[in-house]
């Protein structure tokens, strides 16, 4: 997940906002959740922690604001979109409440290293919780974690989308006027990890499976799972599409069609 903390981050470096957003300021008009003062968003990854803080509790409370869907990030239990209430999780000691909200798509490197360093060339599998209407946005944000060389373009910043069945990875740096210099995907430093490519793509919420998965134009391997859709009204396991090795490399754009 070190990833998803790294983007937040560099958004807190253009933005001001605070890396751990409290309800309030995620929905500062939902007067409801005012008082709720122990769950919090990681930055803006749609990821809703609640840290469990009573002794022998087994269960929680998590209220939500909005009326999208969300998603158990560990089991990927769908709880369907309604506006302003609370969900009840199991809470063992073994895990806690974490949910994704339903429109976020998550960037994750998720072989166990001994440390951050020794992931730079590991792979990424994208998680895709779709919104109520099927639509969902995130970012990747890369540099070298040590010096400065990203104030001269050393870096990789993607914008990635999920609409109309298509799932897009452009440059961030042609849709916004914070970048401190354009992409360039030939920067020394992007070249490097050139070769890093995404193992994995989970799109959670699908109403149905696809007939195809292509990239190119070019058919590649997935399963699909059936289980409860992003715009239904039925809480259960989500519906689960698994796209493995699909070929793309994260430091340039493409496209993954499900049709």
């Amino acid at each position: 997940m070190l990833p998803v903390w790294y983007n937040a981050f560099h958004d807190a470096s253009l933005s001001g906002l605070p890396i751990i957003r409290p309800q309030y300021a995620m929905f500062p008009e939902d007067e409801q959740g005012f008082g709720i003062d122990d769950q919090y968003y990681v930055g803006d990854s749609g990821l809703l922690v609640k840290p469990v803080t009573t002794e022998g509790a087994t269960t929680t409370e998590i209220y939500i604001s909005d009326s999208q869907p969300y998603y158990d990030y560990f089991t990927h239990y769908l709880y369907p979109s309604s506006s302003s209430r609370y969900v009840t999780q199991d809470s063992p000691l073994s895990t806690f409440p974490l949910l994704i909200q339903g429109g976020s798509i998550l960037p994750l490197r998720q072989r166990v290293r001994r440390s951050s360093p020794l992931m730079w060339q590991d792979p990424f599998t994208l998680v895709v919780a779709l919104s109520e209407d099927d639509t969902a946005q995130g970012q990747l944000y890369l540099d070298d974690g040590v010096g400065y060389g990203y104030e001269t373009g050393e870096y990789v910043w993607r914008d990635i989308t999920f609409a109309a069945g298509t799932l897009r990875s452009t440059d961030m740096t042609a849709k916004t006027s914070t970048a401190v210099v354009p992409f360039d995907e030939q920067n020394v430093w992007a070249q490097t990890i050139g070769q890093v490519r995404v193992e994995k793509i989970v799109v959670l919420g699908l109403s149905s499976g696809p007939k195809s998965v292509q990239v190119a134009g070019v058919d590649i391997q997935w399963t699909y799972e059936k289980g409860s859709a992003s715009g239904g009204k039925t809480e259960g396991m989500a519906s689960r599409l698994i796209i493995k090795n699909p070929g793309v490399k994260v430091i340039s754009g493409w496209e993954v069609v499900i049709a």
